[in-house]
């Protein structure tokens, strides 16, 4: 009889998932959503249905449909050298069924395998019932649950027949990226040993963006014919109720083999839930079905950082950059506490369910993580919200043994200064770091006039006009009292902006008048106050869009502020195509979102073809999706392109989310481009009430918008003559079509 281990994470959420009113934060799907909820995702209102009730229900396809396996492949065909068959790819009822025949045929007694450690429990557990000795991989906090391929050159023996990853990881949240997957390839490549990567959790990469050099592609696209990929409609799909998985591996010989072992297990997926995956993984639909489950993601791990930080005293993590999981380590009095004993605790008090390390993870293999939970944070936000409230009163009674933690002292994040601000006693901002005054002479506040120098300039090039001396000379005296008391680059930048401020309600920059003698120098180098209830906009930036200085200029944003995409929702708009609507009430200079470029393209059609190369399926179907002005080029990625790009410096970016935003004479919303973490913020230049469309302005002429994006403008206010900034940076938006050097 085949031994098997108790299947420990699986028979904790049976036993206590169905705990009346629970707050069910151990689970690690994406939240589900329903048939109805999926058709309303997607985008094209005239496609048909998931399902087709006209179909005879045989046993169907025994490999799976075409359609199914025709998209599947082509997900993994995106950054490969080469297209995917679907001759490739075998279905398979959910990942476990997966994962379980790639195990059953390949392993055997005697066998040896190496398995990435901790991770899903019938990795480890099912080769060894089959009769082969297992040596864990393990990771470590300490390393950011980063492998150590170094470590594989002592855990390699001569019978070993399959090395197994995990990427994402489950339970720590942690990616393996690129380099290191190169690395683990060329280790197996050398051997000629197998390699299994479980990718259930991919796509959802919420922590580190595609245009990032180490975005980890899939395992069967990175060349290695022995690379064999298992996923599912489960967690990044939020559709665990159809039971479909998959596996995908380019080695014909595997594959058959494979199919051949199917054969005792499975005779064919349900075809119900094969049309559901399908229309799941349509272009239509996917985009709207993986940006959901992406913000949900990015909403949440917010939420459970916060606890994390509001409890750093008891519990630590490292902050997962994909999946649904978090890792987390709690203890009473310096000492872990009994993960079992903890989480039934929590259960009983809080009705917060959350899974034991030991007891997910193997306790009876010398686990290694005491203290441990794994908490599923990609549920319903409303879920999460309720079981982390409860969860912090309990901490607080039962590990801290104090009174309930408040936060009455509201902290701000001052990202142009890259430390934590937070108001004392005298309600004056204090420099953490130094102890001293935030904005007074301090080295470590600014080590270098560069940037002085650098924001200096952009004030010089985007306000200064040829008849502005008196401005021209302010500029210099301002940044020779920078480099005299060493101001930081965000009181230069408030000096200078307040002076340009005045200067433009007066009128003074346009006429070349000279402001009074003496003020240049009353002008004092500390910025506005900053209230937790409103972040005030200096008026210059109320006037003149410049993304040079937005992000530096603009005072930190509170914490009731911090930039949140579920403040607008993206459905159709009235004006054609989609839009972004305010899902309530929004005030002014509330920042609603930073979002990073897609891709990036410098120097016309061969670099843009070269960075479209990057993107993977799912990206590559949403770009695909975006607006399209024809006329603009004969190539329809090219035309996409010049319809929705952005201007990011010396290149043009694409923006997933921004390009929903609709063009207004008046919009609703001020943005400008960061620099330093390559993304363009979103703010509000106004207040705007639930169900209004946020809009931006593609260009201040209204006659260019038919030339440059094929439609007239409708929006009641151009018809009246425009009240035009004193500036306005063309570069900064959607680029004209006669400055077009493409």
């Amino acid at each position: 009889m085949v031994k098997l281990e108790e299947f420990g994470v699986e028979q904790w959420m049976d036993k206590y998932e169905t705990t009346p009113d629970v707050l069910n934060i151990a689970e690690t799907c994406a939240a589900s959503v329903s048939i109805d909820e999926l058709v309303a995702l997607c985008e094209n209102k005239n496609a048909p249905g998931p399902l087709d009730t006209s179909v005879t229900l045989t046993y169907g396809a025994i490999r799976g449909s075409d359609k199914l396996r025709q998209r599947l492949a082509g997900l993994y065909s995106v950054r490969a050298a080469s297209p995917m068959s679907q001759e490739s790819i075998l279905i398979t009822p959910g990942a476990i069924a997966a994962n379980f025949l790639v195990l059953y045929k390949l392993i055997g007694p005697g066998d040896h395998v190496i398995c990435m450690y901790p991770t899903y429990q019938q990795l480890y557990s099912v080769p060894e019932s089959l009769g082969a000795e297992v040596s864990l991989w393990k990771l470590r906090q300490e390393k950011n649950y980063v492998p150590d391929v170094a470590e594989l050159e002592s855990l390699v023996k001569p019978n070993t027949k399959l090395i197994i990853i995990n990427n994402p990881n489950n339970p720590t949240g942690a990616v393996v990226r690129k380099s290191v997957l190169q690395a683990i390839v060329s280790f197996a490549r050398e051997r000629d040993i197998p390699i299994l990567s479980d990718e259930v959790y991919r796509p959802l990469f919420h922590g580190i963006s595609p245009v990032d050099d180490e975005y980890p592609p899939s395992l069967v696209s990175m060349g290695y014919d022995k690379a064999i990929v298992t996923g599912s409609m489960s967690k990044a799909y939020s559709l665990a109720g159809i039971r479909t998985g998959w596996i995908a591996c380019r080695n014909a010989e595997i594959i058959e083999a494979l199919a051949s072992a199917r054969d005792y297990t499975t005779i064919s997926v349900s075809q119900l839930d094969d049309q559901v995956a399908s229309y799941a993984l349509s272009a239509d639909v996917i985009h709207g079905l993986l940006s959901r489950n992406i913000q949900l993601a990015k909403t949440n791990v917010a939420l459970l950082e916060k606890f994390v930080n509001d409890h750093s005293s008891v519990c630590s993590w490292v902050k997962p950059l994909a999946g649904t999981t978090a890792f987390i380590q709690f203890k009473k009095n310096g000492e872990p506490v009994d993960d079992v004993a903890f989480c039934l605790d929590v259960l009983e008090k809080t009705k917060a369910m959350i899974l034991p390390g030991s007891k997910g993870f193997g306790h009876e293999r010398g686990f290694e993580y005491k203290g441990y939970v794994r908490i599923g944070y990609v549920c319903h936000t409303a879920v999460l919200k309720e079981a982390l409230e409860r969860m912090s009163k309990y901490i607080a009674e039962e590990l801290v043994g104090g009174a309930f933690p408040t936060h009455e002292t509201p902290e701000l994040a001052v990202s142009q200064l890259g430390q934590r601000q937070r108001y004392g006693d005298d309600d004056t901002p204090n420099d953490l770091s130094t102890g001293g005054p935030a904005y007074g002479p301090s080295e470590t506040m600014f080590p270098s006039l560069d940037r002085t120098v650098f924001w200096a300039r952009c004030v010089w090039d985007c306000f200064l006009l040829p008849n502005s001396s008196r401005a021209v000379s302010s500029c210099f005296v301002t940044l020779e009292m920078s480099i005299e008391t060493k101001m930081s680059t965000a009181s230069v930048c408030w000096t200078l902006a307040d002076d340009f401020s005045q200067w433009l309600t007066a009128g003074e920059v346009g006429t070349g008048k000279e402001k009074a003698a003496g003020t240049v120098g009353s002008v004092t180098p500390t910025p506005p106050q900053v209230t937790a209830e409103k972040a005030p906009v200096p008026a210059l930036i109320k006037q003149v869009t410049c993304p040079s200085l937005v992000e530096e200029v603009s005072p930190s944003v509170p914490a009731a502020q911090t930039p949140n995409s579920s403040l607008f929702s993206i459905r159709p708009s009235p004006k054609g195509g989609m839009g972004a609507f305010a899902l309530s009430d929004i005030p002014e200079s509330t920042v609603i979102m930073k979002e990073p470029a897609l891709l990036l393209a410098t120097d016309g059609r061969g670099h843009l073809a070269e960075e479209l190369g990057k993107l993977n399926a799912e990206e590559r179907m949403e770009y695909s999706k975006l607006a399209c002005y024809e006329l603009l080029d004969q190539d329809r990625d090219i035309a996409i392109f010049k319809t929705n790009r952005f201007r990011t410096g010396s290149s043009c970016g694409i923006f997933l989310v921004a390009s929903r935003f609709n063009h207004s004479c008046a919009p609703s919303i001020r943005y400008s481009y960061d620099y330093s973490n390559r993304q363009l913020v979103f703010s509000m230049r106004r207040d705007v009430k639930e169900g209004e469309e946020l809009t931006i302005m593609y260009t201040p002429n209204p006659e260019d918008l038919a030339i440059d994006y094929g439609f007239l403008c409708d929006c009641g206010v151009c018809d009246q003559p425009l009240e035009m900034p004193v500036y306005y940076d063309r570069w900064a938006d959607k680029v004209p079509h006669e400055t077009d050097d493409w």
